[in-house]
């Protein structure tokens, strides 16, 4: 299986699994060229999160669109690493911060993947949309309770968008 990871319509992260080895796992990072290392060499590791809640926010910036796409694959070929700089996006609540150069960057391996499925036709397509907490409330999507819960019982979520 292949996949491709858009935040808000950006293309982010391509992986791939061999589903009769692994059926299951997370993605948690993602790896870039070096962006501010002073010329070392390496694979820039940045992790995903939420913002932390900046004040008033538009519809647009408190919340948005994760998506993942699925595709069938036949064959992967090991090819060498082919990395993009990394570019801010509008990320509307979600950050890609560097936690800085990859401490086993020989653990990091590249394919190309024969897709069974044209590239532009996934087979599957997961649709996850988001909101901070406070918008839900505000929305009146969650009853208020609900927040004070949840900003005790998991520390102080609502902070955190």
């Amino acid at each position: 299986m292949f996949f491709k990871l858009y935040i808000n319509g950006r293309q982010m992260l391509c992986w791939g699994i061999e589903s009769a080895v692994r059926s299951q796992g997370k993605v948690v990072k993602s790896i870039w060229a070096p962006s501010w290392f002073d010329d070392q060499v390496g694979f820039e590791e940045r992790n995903f999160v939420f913002l932390a809640g900046q004040g008033i926010k538009s519809a647009a910036e408190d919340g948005g669109l994760i998506e993942v796409q699925a595709f069938r694959a036949k064959a992967r070929k090991a090819r060498a690493p082919k990395l993009e700089e990394y570019r801010y996006p509008e990320n509307y609540g979600i950050a890609v911060p560097s936690i800085g150069l990859s401490d086993r960057p020989e653990n990091a391996y590249f394919f190309d993947y024969h897709l069974i499925d044209p590239k532009d036709i996934p087979y599957a397509t997961f649709k996850l949309h988001y909101r901070s907490l406070k918008s839900l409330e505000q929305l009146n999507l969650i009853p208020p309770t609900v927040l004070g819960i949840r900003s005790s019982t998991f520390g102080n979520i609502s902070s955190r968008g």
